[in-house]
C-alpha cells in the first residue's frame, strides 16, 4: 500500500528533475547551481511560493521567464495545458501540478 508521504516524495523527485532541467536549459549547469544556492529555500520543489518570492529578488522582471518555462515544462511532462491567456501564477500553477501529479501517481501504485 502506497502512504501519502511516498507520493509526495515522488512527486517532489519528479518535479525537483523537471525545475532542476529548466533551470539548466536557460542558465546553464554553473549558474543553476549558483542560484539555487543563493536562492537559499530548501526543498524549493514543495515550496512553491517561496521559491518564486525569492527568485524574484534575485531575477527582478525576469523571474517571471523563469517561472513560465519551469511550468511550462512540468505542464509538458504531466500532458497537462497552460493557459497562457490569463494572469500567470506560479505558485497557483505548481501547486495544480504537485496535486494533479500526486493524483495520478496514487492511481498507480
Amino acid at each position: 500500500m502506497t502512504t501519502q508521504q511516498e507520493v509526495s516524495r515522488d512527486v517532489g523527485s519528479f518535479l525537483k528533475e523537471t525545475i532542476d532541467g529548466s533551470m539548466r536549459a536557460l542558465l546553464g549547469e554553473e549558474a543553476r547551481q549558483a542560484t539555487l544556492f543563493h536562492l537559499n529555500v530548501p526543498d524549493y520543489e514543495n515550496h512553491p511560493k517561496e521559491f518564486h518570492v525569492h527568485l524574484g529578488v534575485m531575477f527582478k522582471e525576469g523571474a517571471p521567464i523563469i517561472e513560465k518555462v519551469i511550468v511550462k515544462d512540468v505542464y509538458n511532462r504531466l500532458d497537462l495545458r497552460l493557459d497562457e491567456s490569463g494572469k500567470f501564477d506560479y505558485e497557483h500553477s505548481m501547486k495544480y501540478a504537485f496535486d494533479e501529479a500526486a493524483r495520478r501517481q496514487s492511481k498507480h501504485k
